[in-house]
Formats: structure tokens, sequence, C-alpha cells
């Protein structure tokens, strides 16, 4: 198993052929990628809830300017399951966004989920 998803990964993240620019993932990706590995969804949207956290606090404690910072502003005791719902659920929704860089598409589903106030 940990080797097809090592294995799906690098397919994913290989360049075009003819280009020179890695590929990054779309929300066709991800859509394929949730419904091929449980583990590899979860792993990836988790990923992206961890760089975003990440960047805040980076930004946060560097900057007075807390504006700047991307924010998540997810409630105590919410899932990681439930955070891959939210996203599977807006990516399911909304096929006319799917050719969008999914990392963007998780951060969008999960600040509509949970607005900060």
């Amino acid at each position: 198993m940990k080797v097809k998803f090592v294995g799906l990964c690098a397919a994913l993240l290989v360049s075009h052929p003819g280009t020179s620019v890695a590929r990054y993932l779309t929300g066709n990706d991800l859509q394929e990628l949730c419904a091929s590995s449980e583990v590899g969804c979860m792993s990836y949207i988790m990923g992206v809830v961890g760089g975003v956290q990440t960047n805040d606090a980076l930004v946060n404690r560097s900057s007075e300017n807390r504006t700047a910072a991307l924010r998540l502003c997810i409630p105590a005791g919410v899932s990681a399951t439930q955070l891959v719902d939210i996203v599977k659920k807006s990516i399911d929704g909304q096929p006319e966004t799917r050719h969008q860089d999914a990392a963007f598409l998780t951060v969008l589903a999960i600040t509509r989920a949970f607005p900060c106030k």
C-alpha cells in the first residue's frame, strides 16, 4: 500500500511532457486520489492545513501585519476526517472549479465551512 501511494504521488508530481515545470495537483487529481486512497487523500489535505497553519504562525511571529497571513479558523474538536469530508464535498459539488490548484480548493473549502470571525 505504501509503495502504491508513493508511486501515485510521484506520478502526480512529474512534469508534463515537453515542459520542465513540476505539475501540482488540481482538484481533478485530488478527486482521483481521494477515490483511490483514503490515506493519500487525508495526507494531502492535512498537509495543506499544516502548511497554512505554519505559515500563519511564522507571519504572525515575524510581522506586525496579521492581515498578511492566510488563516484557517478550524474550531476545536474538528477531526481530520471532517476536514476531508468538507473538501471532498466541495470538490465533488463544484466540477467547474476542479481544474484549479488542489491546495487552493482545499483552503477555500475549509474557509467557507469555518469562516474566521
